[in-house]
This record gives C-alpha cells, sequence and structure tokens, in this order.
C-alpha cells in the first residue's frame, strides 16, 4: 500500500466516523441511544445480586412466575437442574456462611426441595483466600443436590488462592462448580426480554441488557470500530 493509498484510506475513514457521529447527534433528541438509567445509577455487585434475585424468583414483581428462573436453570446449568423451577422454595441475597470463622456471604442462595444453587457474583472483584473452596465446602452441609456457578464479569475463574486447580476441575467434573460470564448473563436477559409479557418489565430487562454490553461488552466503542472496519475493508 502506497503513502497515497494510506493517506487516502484515513480521510475516507475520518469522514464516514464525522457522518456518523453527526447522525447520533441529529438522533439524539428523539432517541437518546446513549442513555442508560443503570448506566446512571452505577450498581454496584450487591445491586446487581438483587436485580438477579428479583429477576429468578417466581414470585417477584415481574408477575412472569417462573419462566426467568427456567430460562436460567437450562443456559447455566447441567440438565440435571433443569426440571427444578417447580421445586423452588426460595432465593436469598447475602447469605452468611456457618464454616468460615470471619463469616462471609454468599451473593445469592436459591433453594429448591431437594437442591441448593450458589450463584457468587463477580463483576469486578476478585476472589478472597479460598473463598470458592469455603463455599463448596459449605454447600456439602445442605446434604442435598448443590452446585456453585462463578459468575464473572470477564467470563474467567476463580483465582488459584480460591480453590486449588484440581478441586476445581473435580468440582466442575461432577457438576457442583459451573462458570459462566456477564456476557452470556447479557444474551439470557435478551431471551427473558423475548419471553417476558409484561411491557414494563420487558422495557428494564432491555435497559439491564443495554447496561450489560455498555460495562461488560463495550458495546459503545464497538460501534466506531466495526465502522472502521467496514470502511477499510470496502
Amino acid at each position: 500500500m502506497t503513502p497515497a493509498s494510506v493517506g487516502m484510506l484515513l480521510r475516507g475513514v475520518d469522514s464516514h466516523l464525522r457522518g456518523m457521529r453527526s447522525a447520533k447527534r441529529a438522533l439524539a433528541r428523539p432517541l437518546a441511544p446513549g442513555f442508560n438509567a443503570l448506566s446512571i445509577l452505577g450498581p454496584r455487585e450487591t445491586q446487581l445480586s438483587r436485580i438477579l434475585s428479583e429477576l429468578l424468583d417466581p414470585d417477584g414483581s415481574h408477575a412472569q412466575g417462573a419462566v426467568f428462573l427456567e430460562l436460567f436453570l437450562s443456559e447455566f446449568l447441567p440438565t440435571s437442574w433443569h426440571g427444578l423451577a417447580p421445586a423452588f422454595k426460595r432465593i436469598q441475597c447475602e447469605v452468611p456462611t456457618r464454616l468460615h470463622a470471619r463469616g462471609r456471604f454468599m451473593d445469592l442462595r436459591i433453594d429448591f426441595q431437594d437442591a441448593v444453587l450458589v450463584v457468587e457474583n463477580k463483576p469486578w472483584a476478585g476472589d478472597e483466600e479460598t473463598q470458592v473452596s469455603d463455599y463448596l465446602k459449605e454447600l456439602e452441609l445442605t446434604g442435598r443436590k448443590h452446585a456453585l456457578l462463578y459468575l464473572s464479569g470477564t467470563g474467567a475463574g476463580p483465582e488459584a488462592r480460591s480453590i486449588p486447580a484440581d478441586a476445581l476441575e473435580a468440582a466442575r467434573t461432577d457438576g457442583r462448580f459451573g462458570l459462566t460470564g456477564y456476557r452470556e448473563l447479557g444474551a439470557w436477559v435478551g431471551r427473558c426480554a423475548a419471553r417476558c409479557e409484561a411491557d414494563p418489565v420487558r422495557a428494564f430487562l432491555k435497559t439491564f441488557q443495554r447496561y450489560i454490553e455498555i460495562a461488560f461488552e463495550g458495546k459503545v466503542e464497538m460501534i466506531e470500530e466495526s465502522a472502521v472496519v467496514e470502511q477499510c475493508v470496502s
């Protein structure tokens, strides 16, 4: 590629981006494409856990029954969990553990008739020493079928100080440990919106999905990146 052709390409990209930004400004007043209430509120980890708790509760104010919970189980848990929604008993946030001397709090605990699911919500924070190991031991005390779903902002698993690699692999193999990220959670929220019959709840779900896209997937920046790529290959 000659210097002249490179200069022409860069001028074309610059012109294309300026056109996009101009169009976005023109549409800003009627559409407010960059507005997201959750982004303004800047929810912390505990607030995100409460949102999940409300959505996963079949008796929640969303009034959609067990639809969201059923989608969650089928999306993130092994098949042996997929039919458990009718056996739902309760859901709690910030549940204290019994084993750890200083006291720890499991972000989200869902009790079924004969099973217990804990969701460890890690959008930003790292693990404490032996944290995942302690939670798995805590779940063993229930004497029921159990699993720990580790939900991280990037989709990365727990740190070595939280649980040894061999113990993590053993828990993953026998279905006691699962891993997912906020990108996958956002897709689940989108499926919930598609199944939701209440307009206000559907609007919130779309807001929540958009927040996840912005906060954890960088979708705002990706729009311009895609425009640059498109201009370069055209």
